[in-house]
């Protein structure tokens, strides 16, 4: 038995027959709960491999590994253990390959994660005692074993049943405890290493204050505003030397152009084909067959409709005109109760309606209840079979030329009759226009060499094989880059100054709320009133604008502001209504308060940190080898 008391000792004694059928439920959750705790941030995605495996210099793929992180190799089968259970675990139930590969890259993403965190854990040197982690598997049970019903007394979570369950383990479920003991090994260091980077996140009081009001007092005023837009001198008015000097002044407005690559692609479709279509029909065939052969319709329905319906034997219960599209709705229409009525061709594919039902209204048809079975228009698994031996014709008779011949990806789309497609200049992204989604695709881009040929990858229109063709370094912004957006930022700073003193010098007419109505009329100005809003809250004619906020907090109700700049123009504002700040509101709900948006802010912070740890490490991806 491996489940240790607080001494570090193991114990074992025999638990009471009424644990057994519990303990079946949560052993069967359990691996499901591990491969979450996989997925979670910092506190749970922290598991202790251990890497062994050979540091010679033959292939790494004969090594097994996968990848080498900050100089350390990654064994294949880690990741491979991750994957299988990302997709085993998955909620989606079509699979299809783009899914897959969308999983199995999100498992390498988390999965490099991990590695730089534990990496992390052995520099900072932070380790769990025994006696902690049997503390922590008393004091905190996972929600698996917390939302059991064994445990609970009433309805209610028993800490005292549980804590029996786990000072009394059965030695017949010996690999359970053990596992519930690996789990929280492997937690509880994340748990630690994320205190030690988000504890240094404190508020004071006066931010405490501030926060709370701006989130919870709420004002509403009437505005006059003199649009920026409307002031903006034309673009011949913004001199060179004017354009040089922003440039030279303001280098933080104009970051860095990030690296980027083009490549070409071959395309290996997986649209549906003629002979996909004569497929469809000979199901729709089959399906009437089994109609026509006295098959209730249900039946058919549930084993053969493509659409969510199926599991209801096709009901799709009362609908009236205009619900359905219009080639289902007129055979709906039409036809008979009881009758099966069909195939109908529709954007979705074949539909075979019975209606079971009619609604009337002073004898005119309004609504009908109809079944259907639905057979899709759709690629089947034979056109899938043809792209992906296509793709892997392309592979292999590549691999046949000299890997030093730059023309042998060319060669091989001549010599196989496949068009060669080029896309533009990318970021770093798994999308892009010409292809969709196509996971790993950033990764492979921006962690290869100019002229690498990838791996087979997949997307929704089907199989493609990529040549990373140009790289564009990163590099600073020029002047003339960055000259149009400059000039738009001159005439909106001239436009918003021109507009600060033509509300300026109306400032002494603005007496109350129909003096500003008068006002914009005779200026052509804007003027409006707003709803209730907190700091970040949406003003009609306006949008979001905390100076706005800020001014009308400061005032006492019927006063007038001065004349300020905010986020569209330049305005005077008239307070109608303010909340009142209630201090006993305030310290009953202080604490809370100050934990929720200390506990957001410490997130950020972690990602922030996390997301650096990342961006600083080394990696080798060795992922291309196993495809």
């Amino acid at each position: 038995m491996s489940l240790m008391n607080r001494h570090g000792l193991f114990v074992v004694e025999i638990i009471n027959p009424e644990y057994i059928n519990m303990i079946r439920t949560i052993r069967e959750k359990l691996a499901i709960f591990l491969w979450i705790v996989v997925a979670a941030f910092i506190a749970t995605i922290i598991f202790d491999w251990g890497m062994g495996g050979f540091k010679g210099k033959q292939d790494v793929r004969s090594q097994g590994f996968i990848a080498k992180i900050n100089g350390e190799d990654i064994k294949y089968t880690e990741l491979k253990n991750i994957e299988e259970n990302y997709i085993k675990n998955s909620d989606q139930k079509d699979m299809s390959g783009v899914k897959a590969a969308e999983l199995r890259q999100k498992a390498w993403t988390d999965f490099v994660k991990m590695i730089v965190i534990r990496q992390e854990l052995a520099r900072q040197n932070i380790v769990v005692s025994k006696e902690q982690v049997y503390d922590e598997i008393l004091s905190n049970p996972i929600p698996e074993l917390k939302s059991s019903e064994q445990f609970m007394t009433d309805g209610v979570f028993d800490q005292l049943k549980y804590e029996n369950f786990i000072k009394n383990p059965n030695p017949q479920y010996e690999q359970f405890y053990i596992a519930i003991q690996s789990a929280y090994e492997q937690r509880m260091p994340g748990t630690l290493l994320e205190s030690r980077v988000g504890n240094s996140m404190y508020m004071s009081e006066f931010e405490l204050l501030n926060l709370y009001r701006e989130s919870n007092l709420k004002v509403m005023v009437k505005w006059l505003k003199a649009e920026t837009n409307s002031f903006m001198p034309e673009d011949s008015l913004i001199t060179d030397k004017e354009i040089e000097e922003y440039f030279k002044t303001n280098p933080y407005e104009f970051p860095k152009q990030l690296e980027q690559r083009n490549f070409d692609y071959v395309m290996f479709s997986t649209a549906p084909t003629a002979k996909d279509s004569a497929l469809v029909l000979d199901d729709v065939e089959y399906a009437m067959t089994q109609l026509k052969n006295g098959i209730p319709f249900e039946e058919v329905a549930r084993n053969h409709s493509e659409d969510a319906s199926a599991q209801n034997g096709g009901d799709l219960g009362f609908f009236g005109k205009g619900k359905m599209v219009p080639e289902f709705e007129e055979a709906a229409f039409k036809a008979p109760v009881g009758e099966i009525v069909g195939p109908v061709k529709s954007k979705f594919g074949y539909h075979i309606i019975k209606v079971t039902d009619q609604k009337k209204e002073k004898k005119e048809l309004v609504e009908v209840k109809a079944s259907h079975i639905l057979i899709k228009f759709k690629t089947y698994q034979s056109t899938y079979d043809d792209a992906q031996y296509a793709a892997v014709n392309f592979r292999d008779e590549l691999s046949m030329l000299d890997s030093e011949d730059k023309d042998a990806y060319k060669k091989t789309a001549e010599k196989l009759g496949h068009k060669i497609l080029e896309a533009p200049f990318t970021g770093k992204t798994d999308r892009t226009n010409e292809l969709g989604i196509v996971p790993g695709l950033g990764d492979f881009l921006f962690g290869s060499a100019e002229g690498t040929v990838s791996p087979i990858m997949v997307t929704n229109a089907g199989f493609v094989i990529l040549k990373i063709k140009e790289i564009k370094p990163e590099r600073e912004k020029n002047l003339d880059e960055a000259k149009k957006s400059i000039i738009y930022k001159l005439r909106q700073k001239k436009g918003l100054e021109i507009a600060f003193n033509k509300i300026d010098g109306l400032k002494a007419a603005v007496t109350d709320t129909l003096s500003m109505n008068s006002i914009a009329a005779e200026n052509k100005l804007k003027t409006g009133t707003s709803g209730k809003f907190a700091v970040d809250g949406y003003i009609d004619n306006v949008g979001v604008d905390r100076m706005m906020y800020e001014i009308a907090l400061g005032l006492e109700k019927g006063q007038i502001s001065k004349p300020f700049k905010g986020a569209q123009g330049a305005y005077i504002i008239y307070l109608i209504e303010k909340d009142v700040f209630d201090q006993a509101k305030y310290d009953a709900e202080k604490e809370a308060f100050k934990s929720k948006h200390e506990t957001n802010l410490q997130r950020q912070m972690i990602q922030e940190w996390l997301d650096g740890l990342i961006k600083k490490a080394e990696i080798i991806d060795y992922r291309p080898l196993y495809r």
